[in-house]
């Protein structure tokens, strides 16, 4: 079974909510099970491709989070690419 996070409140008598990938789209109950099951109903209408231009949350990896290992990496290949066209000018790499 697959799982998604959800944020969650209670507002007086109802609980609301909206899915951490899709924060656009908000729902409610008189439960929190039946909040989630409606979480689960959203999620399901989402993800089918049949609602155009669905708006999402997601992750993006950014050079300075990189690992120090990785980080390094990436630097000694751009300074060996920076290095070869200073050498051999007309080199494709």
């Amino acid at each position: 079974m697959n799982t998604t996070k959800y944020v969650y409140w209670q507002d007086e008598q109802m609980w609301l909510g909206y899915l951490e990938e899709y924060p656009d789209y908000r729902t409610q109950g008189e439960t929190k099970e039946e909040l989630e099951e409606n979480l689960r109903d959203i999620y399901s209408e989402l993800t089918s491709g049949n609602i155009p231009c669905v708006r999402r949350v997601d992750r993006v990896a950014c050079s300075s989070q990189l690992p120090p290992q990785m980080r390094l990496a990436a630097n000694r290949l751009a300074w060996k690419a920076e290095s070869r066209l200073r050498f051999n000018p007309g080199e494709q790499i």
